[in-house]
């Protein structure tokens, strides 16, 4: 090896602990990938950043190098995909809320409506009583 692949192989090593030090805190990384954006990874480094820390960052076979830039707008849409299944998820509670409302005020009683939405009574008792 020369002095160009120690120099390429440390700054690749950096960019992996880098990545699994701030895993933990979108915050956090998405501030490196942003202060890096104008750097690059091999695909190996990436294929292994998303082993290590779950970043998904998106690769093709024929890619030689990632773009930090393309790290950041892979995050953003992993993140708008979570949000809008967060959002689907939270609709999806309060309309059950409001159909167990919705019989109990119609008659059902608390066993029933468990029953009929596939339910734990626990669960229609908490909404009954909020």
């Amino acid at each position: 090896m020369d002095n160009e692949d120690f120099i390429k192989l440390n700054k690749e090593l950096s960019m992996l602990f880098k990545f699994i030090k701030n895993s933990g805190n979108k915050d956090n990384l998405e501030k490196l990938i942003y202060d890096n954006k104008n750097e690059t990874i091999d695909v190996r480094t990436a294929r292994l950043i998303n082993r290590v820390t779950k970043a998904e960052i998106e690769i093709t076979e024929s890619e030689g190098e990632i773009s930090m830039c393309k790290a950041i707008e892979d995050m953003r849409k992993e993140s708008k995909a979570e949000g809008r299944f967060e959002g689907i998820q939270e609709g999806e509670t309060k309309n059950l809320n409001i159909n167990i409302k919705t019989m109990n005020s119609n008659g059902f009683d608390e066993n029933t409506i468990a029953r009929a939405l596939n339910l734990e009574i626990e669960y229609v008792k908490k909404v009954l009583a909020s």
